[in-house]
C-alpha cells in the first residue's frame, strides 16, 4: 500500500492529486507492481508510521471495499469525495473517465517524458509480467475496452453525458449541476451519488443494464 497526501493546500489541490496518482500508477505498473488503488480526499492525521482520519478511509474504501462490478479492475478508482472537489473543465475532466458508473483515474492520458506513453497493451504487459491472475487481467482489459472518457461524453445519447448531465458550452443554458453537501463524505459509494444527482436533476438513477456489464 502506499499514501499520497500534501501539507499544503492551494488552488486546483484535487487536480494536482489526480497528476500525481497518475505518473505513480504508471511508475508502480512499471515496476511490476499489481495496482488496484484508490484516491481519495479529505483530512489525515499523521503520527510517524500511522495515518488516521475520513481522507484515508475514503481512499480505503476504493481501494478495497469495491463493488463486485469493479472488484478486479487494476485501475486507481476515484472517490465521490475526490470527484466532487475536481474544477468542472477540459484540463483536469481529461483525466477521468467512467466504467460501470464508476469514475477511474483515466489510464492512458497523461505521458509523462520519463516513463513514456502507456496504451492499453502496455498496461496488460505490465500487469502480466507483474504476475497478475487471469481475472484481474480480463477485468482490466474490460475496463481498458469499455470505458467512457471527457470525449464520450461530448457524444449525444452517452451514458456518461445522461450521469453528469455535461453539456458542451454552445449549448448549455445555464451552469453546470455541482453536487453540494455539507459533508461530502456522506458518499462513500458511487450509487449513492448517482442516486443524488438524479434527485437534484429530477430523474431516477438505473443502474447499468446487464448487456452493458459484460
Amino acid at each position: 500500500m502506499f499514501i499520497l497526501c500534501s501539507e499544503r493546500g492551494g488552488k486546483d489541490l484535487a487536480g494536482r492529486y489526480l497528476i500525481a496518482g497518475s505518473i505513480i500508477y504508471h511508475q508502480l505498473l512499471q515496476s511490476g507492481f499489481i495496482v488496484r488503488g484508490g484516491l481519495g480526499f479529505g483530512p489525515i492525521v499523521r503520527h510517524r508510521d500511522l495515518f488516521l482520519g475520513r481522507g484515508f478511509l475514503d481512499a480505503y474504501r476504493m481501494s478495497e471495499a469495491r463493488s463486485e462490478a469493479v472488484r478486479h479492475v487494476c485501475a486507481m478508482l476515484v472517490s465521490p469525495s475526490l470527484y466532487s472537489f475536481v474544477s468542472w473543465s477540459e484540463h483536469w475532466c481529461r483525466l477521468l473517465c467512467f466504467y460501470e458508473d464508476h469514475c477511474f483515474l483515466h489510464p492512458t492520458t497523461l505521458t509523462d517524458p520519463d516513463l513514456g506513453e502507456f496504451d492499453k497493451d502496455r498496461i496488460l504487459r505490465c500487469l502480466m509480467d507483474g504476475g497478475a491472475n487471469e481475472s484481474k487481467v480480463e477485468a482490466t482489459r474490460r475496463f481498458l475496452e469499455g470505458f467512457e472518457d471527457y470525449d464520450d461524453d461530448l457524444l449525444e445519447g452517452s451514458r456518461l453525458r445522461a450521469l453528469t448531465g455535461w453539456q458542451p458550452a454552445n449549448e448549455r443554458t445555464e451552469p453546470p449541476l455541482r453536487v453540494e453537501v455539507d459533508d461530502p463524505m456522506a458518499f462513500d459509494d458511487w450509487t449513492s451519488l448517482w442516486h443524488e444527482v438524479a434527485r437534484l436533476r429530477g430523474r431516477t438513477y438505473a443502474p447499468p443494464p446487464r448487456d452493458e456489464r459484460g
